[in-house]
């Protein structure tokens, strides 16, 4: 079986189970060798979707096996396995693939997940020939995590208010910085409200504090007081702690090997810091290192389906050209993304409107809505209409039943 077949395979069986038989005889029943055509036609993929998504378009049954009429699955690979994103060598200022040379952005699909389409083709297509297949996403889910960059906002909170002239919470923001508490000392506050809903979620803490190039790491050590208290708590109260990977990590596996040795209790789950990576040395370091699950691919400067998917995946290995054994779970909304001069620069009430757009469509996939929001963004001063919007998609997801995504769920 070539590689990007077994790159097929052992995702679809992620998304799928079969009830009885044996996975080699349902594995050959696709042809796809009749197909000659090499590019991935994005156009046709947008209208096919918009036009119903009809399975029949992609496979014609013939004897007991799916002909392929489109090459489904060179077109899954190249999506997936983030091919578009190894055959560039143009960089943004941070060395980041841009999302402006992306085919997402080219072809306007970045709030679309094709991938779960494409699948979904295939999963119907075996059904009508009679495999007894179920779907392991039944339902939408949510994976709600946090980025720990910076806990330091006293100084930044402080000139904001001076500067608008709000001296109520002036006032409110030096005494409690007198008592021992920074505005973006959040973290507590933060697991509070999701507890209230019945959510856990991730939160990511970076073990490096210098600086790389100019660019902040974090404003802590893992040893500071008010983190390891964090840490404490957030174990006992059964939250996800994982390691944010520091700047130019993905260049070197031995470092982030170091970096997850000072996690405490260890972790295996993990984002990069930035969005800081180039995705084939990113999953060569994320192997050597022994990382079991990652969670960085999303865009920094747009909202949206990177890898196309609304859903986990394994991450395929370009330099050794095979699939690996880690799981991918992308993320599709953060709020810097939102907010950022640079990026989106909505208002919260756009965002809003942009982010239950991007949960729509997720939702007619059953998929996985991946959410980054950072503590500092729960300040109760600058950023407080950005911790109500966090508190209104909480209850976006509890009106809806949508709950935590478990990856026990998958096996």
């Amino acid at each position: 079986m070539e590689t990007k077949t077994k790159f097929f395979w052992k995702n679809f069986w992620l998304r799928y189970r079969l009830v009885n038989g044996r996975r080699e005889d349902v594995e050959g029943i696709i042809i796809e060798g009749a197909c000659t055509e090499t590019t991935v036609k994005f156009d046709f993929i947008k209208g096919w979707i918009e036009s119903g998504a009809k399975t029949e378009e992609f496979l014609l049954q013939e004897s007991g096996k799916l002909l392929c009429r489109k090459p489904i699955i060179s077109w899954i690979f190249y999506i997936l396995s983030g091919a578009q994103e190894i055959e560039v060598d143009e960089w943004d200022e941070y060395s980041r693939f841009p999302y402006e040379k992306s085919w997402q952005a080219k072809h306007s699909l970045n709030e679309i997940p094709v991938v779960d389409y494409l699948f979904q083709a295939v999963f119907q297509g075996l059904v009508i020939s009679g495999v007894n297949l179920e779907d392991k996403f039944q339902k939408s889910s949510v994976f709600l995590s946090h980025d720990i960059d910076t806990i330091h906002g006293f100084t930044t909170e402080f000139k904001h208010l001076i500067k608008s002239q709000m001296f109520k919470p002036l006032f409110r923001l030096v005494k409690k910085y007198l008592q021992g508490y920074d505005a973006w000392n959040t973290i507590q506050s933060l697991m509070k409200i999701e507890q209230k809903f019945g959510f856990k979620s991730t939160f990511f803490f970076l073990a490096e504090h210098k600086f790389y190039k100019g660019v902040r790491n974090a404003d802590y050590k893992l040893s500071d007081p008010y983190i390891q208290y964090c840490l404490r708590e957030l174990n006992s109260k059964k939250f996800t702690v994982g390691l944010h990977g520091a700047l130019n990590s993905f260049r070197a596996p031995e470092y982030l090997k170091t970096q997850l040795k000072q996690l405490n209790p260890p972790s295996t789950i993990h984002r990069f810091h930035f969005l800081h990576f180039q995705l084939n040395r990113m999953v060569l370091a994320l192997r050597e290192a022994g990382i079991k699950i990652d969670c960085s691919l999303g865009w920094a400067s747009a909202c949206g389906f990177r890898m196309g998917t609304a859903k986990p995946f394994y991450l395929f290995d370009h330099t050794a050209k095979e699939t690996t054994e880690i799981i991918e779970i992308p993320f599709q909304i953060m709020d810097a993304t939102l907010a950022n001069a640079k990026y989106g620069n909505y208002s919260p009430s756009e965002a809003e409107e942009v982010t239950l757009g991007i949960i729509s469509q997720i939702e007619k996939v059953n998929g996985v809505v991946g959410l980054i929001w950072h503590n500092n963004y729960f300040s109760d001063y600058s950023l407080r209409p950005w911790k109500t919007l966090y508190i209104k998609l909480l209850e976006h997801f509890k009106d809806k039943n949508i709950q935590c995504f478990d990856l026990k769920d998958l096996r």
